[in-house]
């Protein structure tokens, strides 16, 4: 259901979900108007599409993984830099009044921030007090990706703190955290 939404999205970009139901069916393909906005509302919470309300219509469109990519490096220089924007995410508002962070956009933030300050290790909580109250949680599973893959140690265990691998290079995370953004956007769209 949801690659006939993202087929049906990309054949009618700016279109309702009623409408965008109306033309798979004109191919052949048939798709509820219910479950279609449904999907299209998930897509919408990753950010991969976009909703702009024309009065009681909504009209939908795709977010472009140029996009999405430069999104995530625009939060990745605002975090090393202290500032904030509710640009860097997308849009997509959350339910205390922020904005939510795009895939793969937490790992960028954290591995910059890593890597920025390699002389010092630091807990989830300090790196999440150092780029913008995120959760320390999610920073922490973060983090322990980022140790699976080599880029980052475990300096302590209780309490858990991280450093960034001596001989890692900006280079080697860069690639990797366009790569797992483009993957994050390809698979929640499908």
């Amino acid at each position: 259901m949801a690659q006939s939404v993202w087929d049906a999205l990309h054949t009618s970009p700016g279109v309702s979900a009623r409408r965008m139901a109306a033309d798979a069916e004109d191919r052949g393909v048939v798709l509820d108007v219910a479950a279609v906005d449904r999907v299209l509302t998930r897509f919408q919470r990753v950010g991969i599409v976009t909703a702009d309300q024309d009065g009681q219509v909504t009209r939908w469109a795709p977010v472009t993984p140029g996009a999405i990519i430069a999104n995530a490096r625009k939060a990745a220089m605002m975090a090393a830099s202290g500032a904030t924007s509710s640009a860097t995410a997308g849009g997509r508002q959350t339910n205390d009044g922020g904005t939510a962070l795009l895939p793969g956009q937490l790992k960028t933030m954290v591995a910059t921030h890593l890597r920025d300050h390699a002389d010092q290790d630091w807990s989830p909580g300090e790196i999440s007090k150092a780029i913008g109250g995120k959760s320390p949680g999610a920073i922490k599973n973060s983090a322990d990706r980022m140790v699976d893959a080599g880029t980052v140690i475990v300096t302590a265990d209780r309490p858990r703190r991280y450093q960034w691998a001596d001989d890692v290079t900006a280079d080697d995370t860069t690639d990797d955290t366009v790569a797992d953004v483009e993957s994050d956007s390809d698979t929640d769209g499908q």
